[in-house]
């Protein structure tokens, strides 16, 4: 068909979904108690943080303003989605530094996920395997830190 132009829409269905889901009350995104205060604790020292995942920087906004936790938005210097790339390209996670202006090696990237954080070692950060009750990661699949908590970190 000629002339027919298309248009990238400004949000996804998925995202619709997502949205509609927090905005009922319907879903509350779960923070564990150690994440909590540590992400409070890193902030009281001016430490940013940032987030990288696989949902658009919207719906992550979403989901920590409508944490069960209350709106920790305020905790977040910034938001990293598919479009800075993918979590398993190293390019992403050199892409993120040069964003935020920090040095690769002066970042550390908590991931469940040892893809992620192989990809993300590889572009010079540090890493840290968080494993949780409810991970089913073995953790003899990562050779670097591994932690269940966060506090004191």
């Amino acid at each position: 068909v000629t002339g027919v132009q298309t248009c990238a829409l400004p949000i996804s269905i998925e995202e619709m979904i997502w949205k509609a889901g927090f905005e009922a009350g319907a879903l509350r995104t779960p923070i564990f108690d150690d994440a909590f205060q540590q992400m409070r604790s890193w902030v009281g020292r001016r430490v940013p943080l940032y987030t990288f995942s696989t949902a658009p920087a919207s719906i992550q906004r979403l989901a920590l303003r409508l944490s069960d936790k209350g709106d920790l938005t305020a905790l977040i210097a910034g938001y990293f989605d598919p479009a800075t790339g993918k979590k398993l390209a190293p390019v992403s996670y050199t892409a993120i530094a040069r964003q935020v202006k920090r040095a690769q090696e002066t970042i550390v990237f908590f991931s469940d996920a040892p893809a992620e954080l192989r990809a993300a070692r590889d572009a010079g950060l540090t890493t840290v395997l968080v494993l949780r009750p409810d991970t089913k990661v073995d953790a003899r699949a990562w050779d670097g830190e591994v932690v269940t908590k966060l506090n004191g970190l």
